[in-house]
């Protein structure tokens, strides 16, 4: 876990735009204005005020900067993590996977004095950790998560509408296999500033080598299947795995949520890195 964390020690949640927030902390906002300190360049994005270009860097790179300045402001931070039985699936689980993004983000959180929510959950809220603003509180949330194991059913749906609105950031790390993900993600969306969505899939759900008889058993619900799996009935599963997933991302982008699809990086730092640069 050191080594973990010290890899996250100099990551910070990036926002490139004005998001709510009320006393003083790390954070710093990336608001441009003269009345800020300045705090340093990044490349121009459209719709930048260009009274901020950099114009010194471009004329020694011939690229256009914008230059950022800051303010000190707490942000409240939210992770809510899937901790349903579907998530312990894989080799490693899924919900290995998942409790060291949702500590990593915790971390970063608490290190720059934001004020963090901690939730997890499976057909109902399990963990409810709530205003933790220090460092030094980092440890309750990684005591609390190390203790739960996957269990019960998927309801996005409920799970969404009965945690408290805090505006701010939302990390909502699952595996979505629900049938109410369409509302989820717009309960989402109505009740925070910014949602960001790691999709964990494990290589087996992708990738499966099964062939044969197989019985298959659904984790949550206990029904049983079987049927005779040959090699065209995986490759159509996988076109059913790449359009689900596609069709996950097309219904984040439609609501402007940050998604991230976890198998496509190789550790839980380079997610949580991807994830803490919020468009």
């Amino acid at each position: 876990m050191d080594k973990f964390l010290a890899e996250l020690e100099q990551a910070s949640i990036n926002i490139r735009r004005r998001i709510s927030g009320s006393l003083t902390g790390n954070y710093k906002s990336y608001r441009l204005g003269s009345s800020y300190d300045f705090y340093g360049v990044r490349p121009y994005y459209k719709g930048d005020n260009i009274r901020n270009i950099d114009w010194k860097a471009f004329s020694r790179t011939e690229k256009i900067y914008t230059k950022l300045f800051t303010e000190q402001k707490q942000i409240s931070v939210t992770v809510l993590v899937d901790n349903s039985k579907s998530m312990g699936f894989g080799q490693p689980d899924k919900w290995t996977m998942a409790k060291m993004c949702a500590l990593g983000i915790s971390y970063i959180a608490l290190k720059e004095l934001n004020k963090l929510n901690v939730y997890s959950f499976n057909d109902s809220i399990e963990l409810n950790l709530n205003n933790l603003n220090s460092k030094k509180l980092f440890y309750e949330v990684l005591n609390k998560i190390e203790k739960i194991n996957p269990s019960g059913k998927t309801n996005l749906k409920e799970v969404i509408s009965s945690i408290s609105s805090s505006k701010g950031i939302i990390f909502i790390i699952t595996d979505l296999l629900s049938n109410d993900i369409n509302e989820f993600l717009q309960k989402s969306v109505g009740k925070y500033e910014k949602v960001v969505l790691i999709h964990i899939m494990c290589e087996e759900e992708m990738n499966p080598k099964y062939n044969g008889k197989i019985k298959f058993i659904d984790s949550e619900t206990g029904e049983i299947k079987i049927a005779n799996v040959g090699k065209k009935d995986i490759e159509l599963y996988k076109q059913k795995v790449k359009e689900f997933t596609l069709n996950c991302k097309e219904e984040c982008e439609k609501r402007n949520i940050n998604y991230i699809f976890a198998p496509k990086y190789n550790s839980p730092v380079q997610i949580i890195l991807k994830a803490i640069e919020v468009e």
